[in-house]
């Protein structure tokens, strides 16, 4: 019987039961997921302070959980709609719902060349710079976020979603640097006290955009799932060299994509096929101490975050039935100042 049994009275003779049933299990010959990593790198130094090294850094996983609808829809042409879900499963239609298997059935790799740049602290400067270039390949990016999702669009053929991770940079570059202001001998008490012995920090960060995933914002395949994907019917890729307004209206050409035809049961858009917008971001600090007695002091500190106010966007709206999409709709903390004084004693 259907319906609500709350408030419920048990009734040994005749006990109420709400169908149909959804139910979890460990798929067959349930194991342990493992990752083979491997490297190859090269040093090399530099004068007698700095340093450079350059490696390849791949890793190989497999057997990772993924969580599939083993009971899925059958798609009947002319005959399936969003409310026959359950009466169109494989099982006992019905009685079962969605039965969600847990199992090893998901591989991924991951391959980098990794870079880095070393000068040590000398005459009070130190730097560190590093750059990857990486490619991730899975079928999923996360881990069933609940006992009840899919997060497949056909839980019958998991090829469909292999791509680019959903966490996949591509590139990389960072920097940090620490320079030890040197001692001002000049104007006196003023030199040695305020504008000697300062040290500033600095940090950069560049990095190419994240993966976008365009769904249709609807259940295109009557399956009970709201993951499809569109069709593909042109060049997705709008330059990156235009006007922000134009930019933040539309990130992506909206119109290479298109509604899924009658009787389709699934979109041709790949998963992962856009980039999201690159960001760059600069942060620097300065601090000094102010020595009061021979064990007391004042630290001073100023920190700048986002230095040059550079505009880094969030990811466009990737939903195709959002009237927003392809729309930016936020953004990165714009530039931010910030004190501190601290007392040591």
């Amino acid at each position: 019987m259907g319906g609500s049994p709350f408030p419920y009275t048990l009734s040994a003779s005749n006990p109420a039961f709400v169908r149909p049933v959804t139910a979890n299990y460990l798929g067959e010959n349930f194991g342990t997921p493992y990752v083979q990593q491997y490297n190859f790198t090269v040093q090399q130094q530099i004068g007698h302070t700095m340093s450079l090294q350059v490696g390849y850094v791949g890793n190989a996983s497999r057997k990772l959980y993924t969580q599939r609808d083993a009971n899925t829809p059958l798609y009947i042409p002319g005959s399936s709609t969003s409310s026959n879900v359950n009466s169109r499963r494989q099982y006992l239609p019905g009685t079962f719902g969605a039965i969600y298997e847990l199992e090893l059935g998901a591989n991924a790799s991951c391959n980098s060349l990794q870079t880095t740049f070393t000068r040590r602290l000398a005459r009070g400067f130190s730097l560190l710079a590093n750059y990857t270039w990486s490619r991730s390949i899975d079928i999923l990016s996360d881990d069933p976020t609940s006992i009840s999702a899919v997060g497949f669009v056909n839980s019958n053929n998991l090829a469909l979603d292999r791509a680019v991770s959903s966490f996949n940079v591509p590139h990389v570059f960072s920097a940090s640097w620490v320079w030890e202001a040197p001692r001002v001998t000049r104007w006196g008490w003023l030199g040695r006290e305020v504008l000697s012995g300062w040290q500033l920090d600095g940090i950069m960060t560049a990095r190419a955009g994240q993966p976008l995933n365009v769904t249709s914002g609807s259940d295109t395949n009557f399956d009970g799932n709201t993951n499809d994907r569109p069709n593909l019917v042109g060049n997705p890729v709008l330059s990156g060299d235009r006007p922000r307004s134009q930019l933040i209206a539309q990130y992506f050409n909206t119109a290479a994509f298109a509604t899924v035809s009658a009787g389709q049961l699934y979109g041709n858009a790949g998963r992962n096929i856009l980039q999201g917008p690159a960001a760059v971001n600069w942060d620097i600090s300065a601090f000094k101490i102010f020595p009061v007695t021979e064990h007391q002091a004042v630290q001073f500190r100023a920190d700048i975050f986002n230095v040059f106010n550079q505009v880094n966007f969030s990811n466009p709206n990737t939903t195709f039935s959002s009237g927003n999409f392809g729309k930016i709709t936020a953004a990165a903390s714009p530039r931010v100042f910030q004190f501190a004084l601290k007392y040591v004693f």
